[in-house]
């Protein structure tokens, strides 16, 4: 019960923020778009959590510990949310859908379960699209010689990291 109140206490926070609740009207939430990337023949898939479609805008929600900028923007780039903007942009256009923007809604976990809106800008989306071409070209070769890369075949001390010493 507890979790279920969380979600709804955070849902409320967002629609109630005066632009993340706005986004949120006008559109579908998370259809399947599958689509074969021209560059690479790899059959890729994405699942937008809502297209807005009078602003033509894709909107991710993302529960956070912390939706301060600094914070968000660390987090964005530890867990590749700039890579992801652009692949779904470019999913969305493959199916024939033209998403002008990509927005992310960051709402807090815990109370009063704060609200911050960020948009991918043109430097990031470029730097996430080049990354993802990268790793698409990685995965077609892995596949093709059914050479997948790890972390080696050895025991690897773990150090003390070097702000312990």
């Amino acid at each position: 019960m507890e979790t279920y109140n969380t979600v709804n206490y955070m849902r409320d926070a967002v629609m109630n923020h005066p632009i993340a609740g706005e986004l949120f009207n006008d559109g579908f939430a998370e259809r399947v778009f599958n689509w074969i990337d021209p560059a690479t023949g790899v059959k890729c898939k994405c699942k937008p959590d809502w297209f807005n479609t009078k602003r033509k805008c894709t909107v991710d929600l993302k529960s956070t510990d912390d939706a301060s900028n600094s914070s968000f923007v660390r987090s964005s780039f530890k867990y590749r949310y700039h890579v992801q903007s652009p692949f779904y942009i470019d999913g969305l256009k493959n199916n024939g859908i033209n998403s002008d923007s990509f927005i992310f809604v960051a709402v807090e976990k815990e109370p009063p379960y704060l609200v911050n809106v960020f948009y991918s800008p043109k430097d990031s989306m470029d730097f996430g699209r080049e990354e993802y071409l990268n790793d698409l070209e990685i995965y077609k070769e892995c596949k093709l010689n059914n050479e997948w890369p790890g972390y080696g075949d050895t025991i690897t001390p773990l150090e003390l990291p070097g702000w312990m010493k």
